[in-house]
């Protein structure tokens, strides 16, 4: 994203590989390469937040939401 923040960018560079890890072991399973698919930064409909994670696995949705921080906020949460 052109607009993204230095803290987005960094984000992203300490999100986005291990998340590569972990759906490569997913799609390791046959079958499963052909009904996973992953949307990253979905802006979310009739709100201003971003869903930093949206897995589609076999007709499940996964919301994933990641946080760099050790101890999760309840605003982090909801």
């Amino acid at each position: 994203m052109k607009d993204a923040s230095p803290e987005q960018v960094r984000a992203w560079q300490q999100s986005v590989p291990p998340m590569q890890h972990e759906a490569s072991e997913i799609i390791r399973y046959e079958g499963m390469a052909e009904t996973y698919t992953a949307v990253l930064e979905y802006k979310m409909q009739m709100e201003s937040r971003r869903a930093d994670v949206i897995l589609l696995v076999n007709g499940a949705v996964v919301v994933i939401e990641l946080k760099g921080a050790l101890n999760t906020s309840m605003a982090a949460i909801d």
